[in-house]
Order: structure tokens, then C-alpha cells, then sequence
């Protein structure tokens, strides 16, 4: 009787691990050099990507029955390294532009429906510049992470002064941003409104600090994805999903969600 338990638990532990072992897995990468809420950014505890462009995208994934390994690479350090995996086939999809090393040419454009974020300015509520337009912004002086400035070729609707000469300098991550401005290294930063606005809130600054308008332009959420990847099956499931979604709420709602999140375990850690 022993036998037949033990070979009926081997046999169904084994279909249970094949089972798993048929669903589709995707590595997906996404560049990373600080993080970014409610979008994203580095659970405290597993170390592993959390937002809501990881929710969003998992929720698709399950949706349509797909596994997602997330690959984090550093836009600026890590372009050789990921085209080589790319190479090697072991990257499926790309969020957002791919590094320079990479030939557009050769993956599949995805424009899923997300709602646009704006990238806006901010600077000292009581500085000269507050009092100005943000055409003013090439007389002085800015502050901009890696992940901020690497992404203005890619915005929609940009604003002409972004044509000129802007005196920008690095920050590693939005509140070296903000210290910067507050030694009198930089008068002013931008960043993605939902992001700006938690990082003010978290410095305890953001009555300090004037959000100007318009904004510099938007960002298109859009993915690649390699032509050679059986990912091509789910291409258009993907884009209607994303489309109910920005249509009934949904996607919003967990931008919001993400942003309480990210508010309240910031919160729980510096009390």
C-alpha cells in the first residue's frame, strides 16, 4: 500500500512539474539606476523589482499565460552586456528604447495603451525662476539623473527650450536631486510628475517647491520585442489587454496603489 501512495505522489508531483514546466517564460529587461515610484523600484526585503510597471505587465502575463523574468540592466553601464544576452537569445522584450548598441531595425515596435506621463519642472517656490516660464531654463542651472536625461530623445510633444543648450549636471537618483537644489548647486530638476511628487513628499520639502508649467513633454510607454521570441503569439492579445485596461480604470488604479505603497513602506522605515 506504501508503494502505491509514494508512486501516486511521484506521478502527480511530476505532472504538476511538467505542468509548470509547458507555460511560456519571458525574460523581459528594463533599464534601472535608482528607482523610480510609483513605476518602480526595489522591494526592501527580497530585493526583487516591484510598481506598477511590473504589475502591470505580470497582470498581462497572467492574463494571457505567460511567465515574466525580469532583467534590470544600468542604461548607461550595462549596454554591451545586454546586447550580448540579447545575442544569445536570452532577452525576449525590451521596455523602452533599447541601448545604441542594439539594431531597431531587427525587433518589433509594441506601442501598448498606457496613460502618457508628463515630465515636468521644479524648482524653489521662492527662486527668480519661479516667477519665470520654463523658457527661461538655459540661464540656469539644472540637475538630472542618469535615468531622466537618458530618456529625453524619447519624448513626445517636447518642449522647443529642450533644443538648447541646458547647463544640466548628474545626480545619481531624485533626492540627490533635491539636495543639490538645496546646497545651491542646481536651481532647478525635473522629473515624471507621479515620481516628482513623491520624492518631494518623502523630503518633506514639497510645500518648499513649485511644479512649473507646461511640461517638457510626455512619455509613450512602448516595448520591443525579438521577432525571432515565440512572444510574437502573444502580440496581440497584449495590446488589447493594455487597451481595456487604460480604458476601464484599471491601470490607473494600480498607479495608485503603487504610489500608497511605496508611501506608506518609506513611511514604516523612517519612523
Amino acid at each position: 500500500m506504501r508503494f502505491f501512495i509514494c508512486l501516486w505522489i511521484t506521478v502527480v508531483l511530476g505532472a504538476d512539474t511538467a505542468a509548470q514546466s509547458s507555460v511560456p517564460s519571458f525574460t523581459i529587461a528594463m533599464p534601472y539606476s535608482s528607482e523610480i515610484p510609483p513605476y518602480i523600484w526595489l522591494d526592501r526585503t527580497t530585493g526583487k523589482p516591484v510598481g506598477s510597471i511590473i504589475d502591470n505587465h505580470e497582470l498581462v502575463a497572467q492574463k494571457l499565460g505567460y511567465h515574466l523574468r525580469w532583467r534590470l540592466y544600468h542604461p548607461t553601464q550595462d549596454q554591451q552586456v545586454l546586447f550580448e544576452e540579447f545575442q544569445r537569445g536570452e532577452i525576449d522584450i525590451l521596455i523602452n528604447k533599447p541601448p545604441p548598441t542594439f539594431d531597431e531595425a531587427n525587433l518589433v515596435l509594441l506601442k501598448p495603451s498606457m496613460p502618457m506621463a508628463s515630465l515636468n519642472v521644479f524648482t524653489p517656490s521662492n527662486s527668480q525662476l519661479a516667477q519665470l516660464t520654463v523658457d527661461a531654463l538655459p540661464d540656469f542651472r539644472g540637475v538630472s539623473t542618469t535615468m531622466t536625461t537618458a530618456s529625453l530623445d524619447r519624448l513626445l510633444e517636447k518642449h522647443p527650450v529642450l533644443s538648447k543648450d541646458l547647463q544640466l549636471v548628474s545626480a545619481e537618483d531624485m533626492p540627490s536631486s533635491i539636495i543639490a537644489i538645496q546646497q545651491g548647486q542646481a536651481d532647478y530638476s525635473f522629473a515624471e510628475r507621479s515620481s516628482l511628487i513623491i520624492a518631494l513628499r518623502n523630503a518633506g520639502v514639497i510645500d518648499n517647491y513649485q511644479i512649473m508649467e507646461p511640461p517638457l513633454g510626455y512619455f509613450l510607454s512602448f516595448m520591443y520585442y525579438n521577432p525571432q521570441s515565440d512572444f510574437t503569439q502573444y502580440e496581440k492579445g497584449l495590446l488589447d489587454i493594455f487597451f481595456k485596461y487604460l480604458n476601464n480604470g484599471r491601470l490607473e488604479h494600480i498607479k495608485i496603489r503603487n504610489m500608497r505603497r511605496y508611501i506608506r513602506e518609506n513611511h514604516d522605515r523612517t519612523d
